[in-house]
């Protein structure tokens, strides 16, 4: 059951794919021994929903499957995201929670029930979500917490892409509303239960993979070849962090994913400082895969099943228990 994810070891992955990465982080407590969690939670959006995981660009989506997903699209953008939501976003191959122990995905979740038993896991994360919409999925990780009489004592927080993903660059949340958003709802919940660790892990470096993955082949209907830079700009619009003809807008949002990097690490330290009992670090600058044809789904946007399983491997060894090797 495990063999195709114990092939996924960082090593692994680096030899046959030349990943590189550059790590940063930020723990600003340093305990000898924390302690495995009871309950693993993630709050989101798509990337840790695993949404359109199961179609990669060297797996496109059949003609078939091509139709209906533009069926899908017809409805109003909320309809549209929610009929996406459930047709396509498969949470149980999700980086964070995701509990298919036959998929190549080992997520953190998996690592610690094979270290662990009892652990429950939940995954909170809505596609479309921005910073904003924490705010409902902080609400339901607390009613769950009441409901199933649990404290989920391990939260991974991945965020921001959508807050990044305008037309105008007036339109981008700002870095201080991005810090202030997260900052009220892991207050919210370290008020309600301090003894928690928390895992606030940065964006990809999505304006280099966009850049990288442009030219590459989608899919060929008729006589028409699809790459990705036109599959990205029909689904999702003109957008800031695709747009390279507006410069100015174009490194302002580098810029900006950046400063959202820096609030996170100020989060750490400030709720750290505030809830003693509490174990928080913040995980950025890590690369994204040289070859993308690997790591993305075929929208070009979000991450494949390859891509998931990159971000839980690389995630997992800046984690709490990244010396930790599951059996």
């Amino acid at each position: 059951m495990r063999s195709i994810k114990s092939r996924l070891s960082f090593a692994a992955v680096i030899f046959f794919f030349s990943v590189h990465f550059v790590f940063a982080e930020v723990h600003p407590t340093h305990p000898v021994t924390i302690a495995l969690p009871n309950a693993v939670g993630v709050m989101g959006d798509s990337i840790s929903e695993a949404m359109l995981v199961e179609f990669s660009l060297e797996h496109p989506p059949t003609t078939k499957q091509l139709i209906k997903m533009m069926k899908r699209t017809e409805d109003s953008e909320d309809k549209t995201i929610e009929n996406f939501r459930h047709h396509y976003a498969k949470p149980h191959h999700s980086w964070a929670t995701g509990d298919d122990h036959t998929d190549m995905v080992q997520s953190h979740f998996e690592r610690i029930a094979s270290l662990k038993s009892g652990v429950q896991s939940y995954n909170f994360s809505v596609s479309g979500s921005r910073v904003v919409d924490l705010i409902p999925q902080a609400d339901e990780l607390l009613a769950t917490e009441a409901r199933d009489n649990v404290v989920i004592d391990y939260i991974l927080i991945l965020i921001g892409a959508n807050d990044l993903k305008r037309e105008k660059i007036e339109e981008v949340t700002t870095p201080m509303a991005y810090e202030a958003g997260i900052e009220a709802q892991l207050r919210k919940i370290l008020t309600k239960n301090p003894h928690r660790s928390i895992l606030l892990v940065g964006l990809p470096d999505i304006h280099e993979v966009f850049e990288l993955s442009n030219n590459l082949k989608v899919m060929k209907i008729l006589t028409k070849t699809y790459r990705c830079k036109e599959v990205r700009e029909t689904i999702y619009g003109d957008s800031v962090i695709f747009n390279k003809n507006n410069i100015e807008s174009y490194e302002a949002s580098k810029m900006i994913k950046k400063m959202y990097e820096q609030a996170n690490d100020s989060i750490a330290l400030k709720l750290s400082a505030e809830f003693p009992q509490a174990n928080l670090r913040s995980i950025k600058d890590y690369r994204s895969p040289a070859k993308v044809v690997k790591t993305l789904a075929t929208d070009c946007f979000h991450p494949s099943l390859w891509g998931q399983a990159i971000i839980s491997e690389v995630t997992w060894g800046l984690s709490f228990w990244g010396d930790l090797t599951p059996p």
